[in-house]
């Protein structure tokens, strides 16, 4: 194989690797943002509930 196309596949499939980790730590992003909205909305409830009024109707 072309020393020149050995590069260039070589390139591509780290390019590849690179492009996996980053989408792979987009997800994991993603599921921590979900988590931490799920736990926003627990103390919004909470808090709606110590306080006897919804917080969005002021």
């Amino acid at each position: 194989m072309p020393k020149d196309l050995k590069n260039v596949l070589d390139n591509i499939e780290s390019s590849e690797k690179e492009s996996a980790i980053l989408l792979s730590k987009m997800d994991r992003l993603k599921e921590m943002i979900e988590k931490q909205k799920r736990v926003l909305t627990e103390h919004e409830k909470i808090i709606e509930l110590r306080f006897n009024k919804p917080l969005l109707d002021e």
